[in-house]
């Protein structure tokens, strides 16, 4: 199981265009980590943001989120 930091939820895309030239560090390739590669379901940073929000405000995480919070802070 992943979770997503909270910028993955909000409205401001410079983090995953790495607009701040951080340094991420190389992968096992050397090549430098830098921009977020978006998945080809979403066109545009805003729009990646704008379906992750949609998905977090769904009718099914809503039925489910008591499940999470049993994972990360209840019995199992």
């Amino acid at each position: 199981m992943k979770e997503l930091i909270p910028e993955f939820f909000e409205d401001n895309v410079d983090f995953l265009m790495n607009k701040m030239k951080l340094d991420l560090g190389v992968r096992s390739n050397n090549k430098k980590v830098d921009a977020v590669k978006l998945p080809k379901w979403a066109n545009t940073p805003a729009e990646f943001l704008q379906k992750q929000r949609e998905a977090l405000e769904s009718d099914y995480v809503s039925q489910h989120l008591h499940l999470w919070i049993d994972l990360i802070f209840g019995i199992k």
